[in-house]
């Protein structure tokens, strides 16, 4: 009788182990894309289980060197929750769930460029961030067509920011032959560690 309730009570402990066990919550994240232009949105989407509606989950984006900020998202019927962010810096994002802890993502921001022609040989040079790149440079790249590529012919120093519209600007005379391509490039030397590489659009002189 004694060996008969010993195992009843073991079995009973394995159940319940496993029932604990199998209960334990989880979480995914997922993106819809690792890298943005400056001012662009990200869809974080994931899902939790056991599946339950009306669960709250905390989605934690912490920017580059700055302080984390949470949201807080309720599930779905069958457990899934999204929410969309604009990173204004390279992002690290994760989700949580009870005592579960999804992978934490990773969201690069490129700035956002632009080279703009207003006379026959001058020329804006913009970057758009959320701070100023005011010091540092871009390069003014010309489009190559026999060797299909482009070519670094001038490096401008970014000199003046206006914070109302994250504009940090320069401008500049250059003499290239009339129907060149041009364009801006931002390397990583120069982005980091808040943003990556970036390009503007081409314009013809």
């Amino acid at each position: 009788m004694k060996k008969l309730i010993l195992v009843l009570a073991v079995t009973a402990g394995l159940v319940g182990s496993t029932a604990a066990t199998a209960a334990a919550p989880t979480g995914t994240l997922q993106q819809d894309r690792s890298l943005i232009i400056f001012g662009g949105n990200v869809s974080l989407t994931g899902q939790v289980t056991p599946a339950a509606p009306s669960q709250q989950v905390t989605i934690t984006q912490t920017p580059m060197n700055r302080a984390a900020r949470s949201t807080q998202v309720t599930t779905e019927s069958d457990g899934t929750f999204s929410l969309d962010v604009s990173p204004r810096f390279n992002t690290r994002v994760e989700a949580k769930y009870g005592t579960a802890t999804s992978d934490e993502l990773t969201i690069f921001v490129r700035p956002r460029l632009s080279l703009h022609k207003y006379a026959r040989h001058r020329f804006t040079a913009v970057v758009i961030a959320s701070r100023p790149f005011v010091g540092r440079y871009v390069w003014l790249t010309r489009w190559n067509a026999s060797a299909h590529a482009w070519r670094n012919i001038k490096r401008l120093y970014l000199a003046h920011y206006v914070k109302s519209t994250g504009a940090t600007t320069v401008s500049f005379r250059m003499r290239v032959r009339r129907g060149t391509k041009l364009r801006l490039f931002l390397n990583n030397t120069a982005a980091r560690p808040d943003y990556v590489r970036g390009w503007s659009n081409f314009v013809v002189s």
